[in-house]
């Protein structure tokens, strides 16, 4: 009979195998051996509603992430005004990784929290940075997840100067499902206003909507 660390390690290099090689894409020809070296690195962990992931920090600590069944966020914390202001979105299987931090060795900025419970396979940037080195092919693709970042943030500040209804209506014709699991609360951090601001929005939304 298995143990249960036996178990749970069979069961994350299933994980690996099904969910993290096809998301990486890589056209290799050492397979089994990246899947050999993903699974002595990478860690799993179940995570409820809210949890944080990864804090501020050196750049030592960040690690990517890889939610397989919940939708993910990252946002700033103002210990001046008291308040988050949402900087990033990811729907399940999508990398979590901060190209800066890794890449160029800068400090970690932001919270990353889940929205949903679910599982989450995660590898440190000193292993992944590691990883990197022996495979080449997968640095390329962590590059182009970094390049496709900075058009994530570069469209959103884009969407930050529009006028706050057309604002908001932008933002949620492109996050359907982050608007099925995020409270108002956590939305209202993302485009860019006081909650009490995107109540207002919705309300006056809604009146004019049943006229």
């Amino acid at each position: 009979m298995h143990s249960i660390n036996a178990i749970m390690i069979e069961n994350k290099n299933e994980l690996i195998a099904r969910y993290l090689i096809p998301a990486f894409n890589l056209v290799t020809q050492n397979r089994n051996e990246l899947l050999a070296a993903l699974c002595w690195v990478c860690k799993l962990q179940s995570t409820v509603k809210y949890q944080v992931l990864e804090t501020p920090g050196p750049h030592e600590e960040g690690q990517l992430w890889f939610a397989i069944d919940a939708m993910v966020h990252a946002y700033h914390y103002c210990p001046v005004k008291k308040c988050k202001w949402g900087s990033r979105i990811w729907k399940k299987q999508e990398f979590i990784v901060s190209g800066p931090s890794l890449l160029h060795q800068q400090p970690l900025t932001d919270y990353i929290e889940v929205l949903e419970p679910g599982r989450v396979l995660s590898i440190g940037y000193t292993d992944l940075t590691g990883l990197m080195a022996r495979y080449p092919e997968l640095a390329l693709q962590l590059q182009h997840i970094g390049i496709e970042n900075e058009g994530y943030y570069r469209h959103r500040n884009w969407l930050l100067t529009q006028p706050a209804w057309l604002r908001i209506k932008q933002f949620k014709a492109e996050n359907v499902l982050f608007m099925r699991v995020a409270s108002h609360g956590c939305v209202a951090t993302h485009i860019g206003m006081a909650l009490r601001t995107y109540a207002e929005y919705l309300k006056r939304g809604k009146e004019e909507t049943d006229l």
